[in-house]
């Protein structure tokens, strides 16, 4: 006689890994939003700095390294942002689980428990790798807005100081 098996731990093992990787997809998926988000605010912000910037050294004449060390220096920590974005937005290869065909020829007639118990091990190693990646993704994030605060602030004194230092702008 056939002894009955108890699956349900199994199963619900399963299904909080399909949970969990479910969860590393969208948070895939959000970190790609904030990576792609900072790129254009910081991209807009240079953009309009290095204009508006260049144009200033030229009216106003200010030809101090010190003064102007906080403007360049802010748009390069701003400039190093950006590249910070870009690589946490660069496309990383992710696993995908189960691979359908593996499964199908390898398992094809093999009892239901072994099946689920395959697919919990590749799913969970696809977790583990999926972290790693997605925590380098995120360091480069983080880095990323602590650079954008640094470089903002850099600028900011840079424009406090030129305001109070009565700088008189030159006609063009």
């Amino acid at each position: 006689m056939t002894e009955k098996v108890d699956e349900s731990g199994d199963v619900l093992i399963l299904t909080l890994i399909q949970r969990r990787l479910d969860g590393e997809w969208q948070r895939h998926r959000d970190l790609d939003t904030k990576a792609n988000n900072m790129i254009g605010f910081i991209s807009v912000a240079v953009s309009l700095l290095l204009g508006t910037g260049t144009i200033s050294f030229i009216n106003i004449g200010i030809l101090d390294p010190y003064k102007a060390s906080f403007f360049f220096v802010g748009t390069g920590l701003l400039i190093g942002s950006i590249i910070l974005g870009l690589l946490a937005y660069k496309i990383r290869k992710l696993p995908e689980v189960p691979d359908v065909q593996h499964f199908i020829d390898k398992y094809k007639g093999e009892p239901h428990l072994t099946i689920v118990r395959a697919i919990t091990l590749a799913m969970a190693e696809a977790v583990k790798q999926m972290k790693g990646k997605l925590d380098s993704k995120a360091n480069f994030i983080d880095v990323g807005w602590y650079l954008l605060i640094a470089g903002l602030i850099l600028v900011f004194i840079f424009v406090i100081i030129v305001v109070t230092s009565g700088v008189q702008v030159q006609p063009a």
